[in-house]
């Protein structure tokens, strides 16, 4: 995962294109980019799908406490260091009208986001994601995710003077989440539990793929930068349904 990491960088506009700009626009013109952001958004919320339907939800509620104060602390820590890195790059990188607290906050908050998708893909890669440990760690990744982008919109909110938006922001995430918990969750275990002893149909697999990717666009119209988050809230939702065809949903996933 590192190396993939590492051969975009080198490859993309961060090297190839300060270095070689013609190479990088061949390997990359700019017509194909949006179409190319499509597909590698899509297979994200797929593969953040797959990782969600094989959270063992069940460990991570015993252990609940722990993994909010995990994720909590992996907020604190790097958004201190970014505040306080904010005094050295604020007179150099601030333009002007930007005041100190805006750009302090900032950057503490960039600091604090969790790249989530890359620890999914580091644990799936290791086969730690359905242990107890990679449990908590991906519990905490998300818990981590959703705090630091619901700060990130308050701290938005409060340098355009306009802090409405992220109470807005917060109030619908909290929405969204209970949602999945009390609407879907229950609607999903009458509907599939007819199916206990069914294949899984073409309508079915459909089914499925509409309302992960309904979960995604919902999360990411409420701001939270989240297709994935919402994708991965959806997955342990189906997963504890009892008969849910687990196997036949992942290998449509990964066709």
């Amino acid at each position: 995962m590192i190396g993939e990491v590492i051969a975009g960088i080198l490859i993309g506009p961060s090297l190839l294109g300060r270095v070689w700009p013609e190479a990088s626009a061949f390997l990359l013109p700019a017509e194909v980019g949006p179409s190319i952001g499509v597909i590698a958004q899509l297979g994200v919320i797929l593969y953040m799908f797959l990782v969600g339907l094989e959270l063992n939800s069940a460990v991570l509620r015993e252990r609940a406490g722990t993994t909010v104060a995990i994720s909590h602390a992996s907020i604190a820590v790097p958004f201190v260091c970014g505040a306080a890195l904010a005094l050295y790059l604020y007179p150099r990188l601030a333009e002007s009208g930007v005041t100190f607290t805006s750009f302090a906050l900032f950057s503490g908050v960039a600091l604090s986001v969790t790249a989530f998708p890359v620890l999914a893909r580091i644990l799936t890669d290791r086969r730690l994601h359905t242990t107890p440990l990679g449990v908590m760690a991906l519990g905490a990744a998300a818990a981590d995710d959703v705090t630091a982008w619901c700060l990130l919109a308050f701290i938005v909110g409060i340098a355009r003077s306009s802090v409405g938006g992220a109470v807005v922001t917060l109030a619908l995430t909290a929405a969204y989440v209970a949602a999945i918990v009390g609407i879907v969750r229950p609607v999903l275990v009458r509907v599939l539990n007819r199916y206990d002893d069914a294949r899984l149909t073409p309508a079915m697999t459909a089914a499925v793929f509409v309302g992960v990717l309904a979960s995604a666009l919902a999360t990411e119209a409420i701001g939270i930068h989240a297709p994935v988050r919402g994708v991965s809230c959806s997955g342990p939702s189906s997963r504890t349904i009892a008969g849910w065809p687990t196997r036949s949903v992942k290998s449509s996933a990964t066709w």
